[in-house]
């Protein structure tokens, strides 16, 4: 598909259509913008490993959830193994 570049008084633009956005799911919400190979890429921002991780671990401790599902326990088996 090719469209024009829009100049405004601040920044130049180019208007995306929505099916566009809609297919590629960046129908709202935080884009990510770079350059590379001479290229414009507009992207989804990466969610970093483990976003949200602290906030749900928390939650879970004050509600009283945060006992360990499968408690420690000894493994009789391993003083028989010759390491």
């Amino acid at each position: 598909m090719k469209t024009v570049i829009r100049k405004t008084v601040d920044a130049d633009g180019v208007l995306i259509p929505r099916p566009i956005l809609v297919q590629s799911g960046m129908d709202g919400g935080e884009v990510e913008l770079i350059v590379e190979d001479e290229s414009i890429v507009l992207r989804k921002p990466q969610q970093t490993v483990r976003a949200g991780w602290a906030q749900a671990s928390q939650a879970l401790a004050q509600t009283g959830e945060d006992q360990l599902v499968w408690p420690e326990f000894a493994n009789e088996a391993d003083k028989e193994i010759e390491w």
